[in-house]
């Protein structure tokens, strides 16, 4: 495995969060990695053991906090915000469990359980505008920082590739994003070191050099075959390509959470739709009657299943719940539709 500073979003490694910065790039919610102490918009700015901060950065972090701003920050090592904000850590004994959760606080909403490692917790105390643990402690609480807002979490492994996808990880971690990160998220890699010169430096690795390699090939190639056709023409694809790394793992089980399932029908959902838009050449914001009107001028194209498909999906989406068994059902009807009227035909 290459070598990565432990839960910089940079690293598909156990200790990583890569596995939550893609879901969230991938569900369009606009997260972004920063390379210096804060970012120049407003939002949610997101810390996850932050080891290289000095005191003028983390007032500069909390100046910005307070003119509206909100962070989470995820360590299970005192630093000066904690001491900032008077709240003493302790260490305990600490071994991977997973425990109950019972609190009607909207940081916890949906959440019945989490999987935690770790023994740091804070002592209770009337300074924080809501705390929330176990008998060893709090492991989560929500400070007011001038007009702005601050969540405390001693448990920085549950954003990691190894455990966001235990439990209720993951419904922790998007409350917060949906309560404080709606004009904007960032990952601060500047507290793991990142800046823009090393940033810069990293863009001539070797596994970059080796995609300007194959791009230089490509050219060749595309210089020779210049003007030669070797079917109809179809419109470049626009997605990117399927990702790699241990952090799949992870992925795979944040898509398997029962309560995450309108989210992934309605991203594979979306996702079909701009399939059928590319297939025709069309915007990607077609209504899904006109997609199934433009296809049916197509040959060999089984449109009335794709009506039925699109209006199946539809009715899910606004169903107050349904099984993951029909969520692998219509998955699986629109892969075979996909398959048997979108693939390229010879001749």
């Amino acid at each position: 495995m290459a070598a990565y500073p432990p839960y910089t979003t940079y690293s598909p490694n156990p200790d990583g969060a890569k596995a939550i910065f893609l879901l969230l790039r991938q569900e369009g919610l606009g997260a972004s990695r920063l390379d210096t102490v804060v970012p120049d918009g407003r939002g949610l700015m997101i810390m996850v053991e932050p080891d290289s901060l000095g005191e003028q950065d983390w007032t500069q972090a909390l100046d910005w906090v307070a003119r509206g701003n909100t962070l989470l920050l995820a360590d299970d090592s005192s630093n000066y915000l904690y001491q900032h904000s008077g709240l003493n850590l302790v260490q305990g004994p600490g071994s991977f469990q997973t425990v109950p959760v019972v609190s009607v606080n909207p940081l916890l909403k949906d959440v019945r359980s989490l999987a935690i490692s770790g023994g740091a917790r804070f002592q209770k105390t009337q300074s924080t505008a809501f705390a929330y643990g176990d008998e060893q402690g709090a492991y989560l609480a929500e400070v007011a920082e001038g007009e702005g807002r601050i969540v405390l979490l001693t448990l920085p492994d549950i954003v990691t590739n190894r455990e966001i996808d235990q439990a209720d990880n993951l419904i922790l971690f998007l409350n917060v994003v949906r309560l404080y990160g709606q004009s904007g998220i960032w990952f601060n890699e500047f507290s793991h070191g990142y800046t823009l010169e090393k940033t810069t430096r990293e863009a001539f690795t070797w596994p970059l050099r080796l995609v300007v390699i194959q791009l230089a090939l490509g050219i060749l190639l595309l210089y020779y075959y210049w003007g030669k056709r070797f079917g109809r023409p179809m419109p470049l694809p626009d997605h990117p390509g399927l990702v790699a790394g241990e952090y799949v793992t992870s992925l795979a089980g944040i898509y398997r959470q029962g309560r995450a399932r309108r989210l992934i029908l309605d991203s594979i959902y979306q996702g079909f739709k701009r399939d059928l838009a590319q297939y025709l050449g069309a915007p990607r914001n077609l209504p899904s009657g006109e997609l199934v009107t433009a296809l049916s001028r197509r040959p060999l194209i089984d449109t009335k299943k794709l009506a039925e498909l699109l209006g199946h999906c539809e009715g899910l989406l606004s169903k107050p719940g349904f099984s993951e068994a029909d969520l692998f059902a219509i998955v699986r009807q629109m892969e075979r539709w996909r398959e048997s009227n979108l693939k390229v035909r010879s001749g």
